[in-house]
């Protein structure tokens, strides 16, 4: 129901670009003398500023130039009036997955309990409900991808709206941002899964020792993660990129748990790894002077078998191979289906996730998110 009927909250959110209108912004899209549109952009943000305050002395191909936003210098940080939308329309959804087990061929006790499944996905979500952020508000405003409002006017393109700036300074006071149909999300790529499990006892370096070991590895490889904000709008592919408008798509991620167990005890570890990727802002400049983040390892331990809370997959059952491939969808307000991992909730682009540093932000679709209940670990670690 939150999308619906959300109230009004505040929510300090990352701004990578900081103010496009300002000229110490990074944007190559925004008020910066290597914008061949800076001209055109600077009217824009005139009309922005002007509709809240016309006294501000902002004019284009003069003071514009010199504009230094309200802090006076760059500031990656905004604030977006998070809410409900009762316009929302419902989104539907296609999917196609294709998976297979291959299972020990080998007799030996210490290795017939390995197994690797392998599945590939292909999802589409048309008129996918998530917040907006700023982010998103003024790369459309401000035509960043060249085709989101190509005449620069406030009226070419309907979520110059959602801006709003200051009395006084015309700085960038907040921006609204309520649930939103987007165009369309569209991504694949491929889970892998590898198990293997022993009896130290049927090892050779470690058959005098009791209890058993176990290695569980997870790999999600994503192939491209497209959104397109706006119906007929241009698509943009996210993958390999964190901070930007499709939430942060690590190109790939490897989750690996050990654990030692002799009786009901167990002891373990658990090894997550998220390679560098780039600033979102890549995906629509690849010359952008924003950085993205380095690559991030986390260790903590496992916690004891039973324990409340404790999110490890549980072992599935099926057969070697599976297709599958339909349609859903939900209305606005609809719970989403509960098919991914308890606990795991949605978070839109404009929200903090827990995965790694300083506000990166999940992103787009509980479909995307509920892939597979196996690979809760990369989302709650």
């Amino acid at each position: 129901m939150a999308e619906l009927y959300q109230p009004q909250t505040t929510a300090v959110v990352f701004m990578p670009d900081g103010d496009p209108c300002a000229n110490n912004t990074p944007a190559k899209w925004g008020n910066i003398a290597a914008n061949p549109n800076r001209l055109q952009l600077q009217t824009l943000c005139a009309a922005l500023i002007h509709k809240f305050d016309p006294s501000v002395n902002y004019t284009p191909g003069g003071s514009a130039n010199n504009y230094t936003g309200l802090m006076g210098a760059y500031f990656p940080l905004a604030l977006d009036l998070q809410q409900g939308n009762t316009n929302l329309q419902p989104e539907t959804a296609r999917t196609y997955t294709a998976g297979g087990v291959i299972r020990s061929p080998f007799t030996s006790a210490a290795l017939s309990r390995l197994s690797l499944s392998v599945d590939w996905y292909d999802i589409k979500i048309t008129g996918a409900i998530e917040p907006l952020t700023g982010e998103v508000l003024y790369q459309q405003c401000l035509n960043a991808d060249g085709k989101s409002n190509p005449t620069y006017t406030i009226d070419g393109n309907p979520l110059c709206a959602y801006i709003n700036r200051e009395v006084g300074d015309g700085g960038n006071r907040n921006e609204i941002a309520p649930f939103f149909n987007f165009g369309s999300i569209k991504t694949s790529g491929v889970d892998v899964q590898l198990d293997w499990a022993s009896e130290l006892a049927d090892l050779p370096l470690t058959h005098a020792l009791p209890g058993a070991i176990n290695l569980n590895v997870v790999v999600n490889w994503l192939a491209h993660y497209d959104v397109q904000t706006t119906p007929g709008g241009a698509v943009t592919d996210y993958a390999g990129t964190v901070n930007g408008g499709g939430g942060s798509q690590f190109r790939y991620r490897t989750y690996t748990t050990l654990t030692y167990s002799e009786g009901p005890a167990s002891l373990g570890m658990r090894w997550r790894h998220l390679p560098s990727a780039k600033d979102g802002s890549y995906a629509l400049d690849p010359t952008t002077l924003t950085k993205g983040v380095g690559q991030h390892d986390r260790v903590r331990p496992v916690r004891p078998l039973g324990a409340e809370q404790d999110l490890r997959p549980a072992r599935r059952h099926r057969q070697p191979v599976r297709r599958r491939a339909g349609s859903r969808g939900r209305e606005p307000g609809q719970r989403r289906p509960r098919h991914h991992p308890a606990g795991l909730r949605r978070a839109g682009p404009a929200l903090l996730c827990r995965h790694q540093g300083p506000l990166l932000r999940r992103g787009p679709s509980d479909y995307l998110e509920g892939r597979a209940a196996r690979l809760a670990p990369f989302f709650l670690g």
